[in-house]
């Protein structure tokens, strides 16, 4: 029960200083009723791992349905609107997405963004990594291929991130969308002594050439855009098979499929199986892995470095911050 969960008060406690209203059972219960009916009854709450941005949260019902409520840590945010819309359209295409039962933007009168969807069974790809023997895992890929490539075979008509369930982008090209997702990354690095001169003016002449070096990237893709460990969830089936049960949290884009698969494998989720079941379903996709994969690898590595610096940077920060003044000299 809720006076039973420490850790829950400390994670609601948290919002207190973002200009949110703390979180009470009765605004738990109105969520419920919004989403479910007004008939139905909070009975228990629990916190669920993997919340930054958001609050996670399982309720429990008398009757024993369960949802998940996903409440903003900053005022009147309007990307679980967005999140919704993109739960809606993985499910209107046939894949593992949770059905989403009301959400709700904030105004300055009421600033919590909240969203309640559907509880689905699983643990992450990651944890599931540790339980599954290699057989399984293997089926698990196979799995996840099979769904990248449903996912992957929905086309657009331009780049850029998804407007709506599943509207336009932005980007003429997808050399112009690739180097707004990473030129940030490179900014931040070419200007420090971090990679070798001659590093930086290899890095340099590929990023000037990316028009061409991207010029046969194929049509824009429908792609999940933060297909990672903890955004995967996998359970056994009735046959004892692991599978994927649920995709979370996705940033719909129109961008390649290619880049996609790299992501994963750079995050060590990919393998044989899944390239393999993968490129049987899209043996159009073989060629321009073949030829792009090695530039993808390339700035998703300088995205990570980019990241630990900035990470670095702030834990250095926040050392000196509780350091008693020394006096120079």
């Amino acid at each position: 029960m809720w006076g039973a969960v420490p850790r829950l008060r400390r994670a609601l406690a948290r919002m207190d200083t973002l200009a949110v209203p703390p979180l009470s059972w009765e605004a738990l219960q109105a969520m419920l009723s919004e989403g479910l009916g007004p008939d139905v009854v909070l009975e228990e709450v629990r916190e669920l791992t993997g919340g930054v941005v958001h609050v996670a949260l399982l309720l429990i019902t008398t009757d024993g349905r369960r949802a998940v409520a996903k409440v903003s840590r900053t005022a009147c945010d309007v990307d679980l609107a967005r999140e919704a819309l993109h739960l809606e359209a993985l499910r209107q295409r046939g894949l593992p997405a949770p059905r989403v039962y009301a959400h709700l933007v904030g105004t300055a009168d009421a600033p919590r963004s909240w969203l309640l969807m559907a509880f689905h069974e699983g643990v992450s790809l990651l944890e599931a990594r540790q339980r599954c023997a290699p057989e399984a895992w293997d089926g698990l890929m196979a799995h996840l291929g099979e769904l990248l490539a449903t996912l992957h075979t929905v086309q657009g008509t331009d780049w850029g991130p998804v407007s709506g369930s599943a509207g336009p982008g932005g980007f003429a090209s997808w050399p112009a969308f690739f180097r707004s997702l990473y030129s940030p990354a490179w900014d931040d690095v070419r200007g420090t002594s971090l990679l070798p001169p001659e590093a930086n003016v290899r890095i340099a002449a590929v990023h000037a050439r990316l028009d061409a070096l991207l010029a046969d990237a194929g049509p824009p893709c429908l792609t999940h855009g933060d297909p990672f460990g903890t955004n995967l969830l996998a359970c056994p089936d009735a046959d004892g098979r692991w599978r994927i049960s649920a995709m979370l949290d996705p940033y719909l884009r129109w961008g390649s499929p290619e880049a996609e698969l790299v992501r994963l494998e750079v995050a060590g989720i990919a393998s044989p199986s899944l390239r393999e079941t993968y490129a049987r379903l899209r043996p159009e996709s073989d060629a321009r892995m073949r030829a792009h994969a090695p530039l993808y690898r390339l700035y998703n590595a300088l995205e990570q470095l980019a990241f630990l610096v900035a990470r670095r940077r702030q834990d250095v920060l926040a050392a000196l911050d509780v350091l008693p003044p020394v006096e120079s000299g």
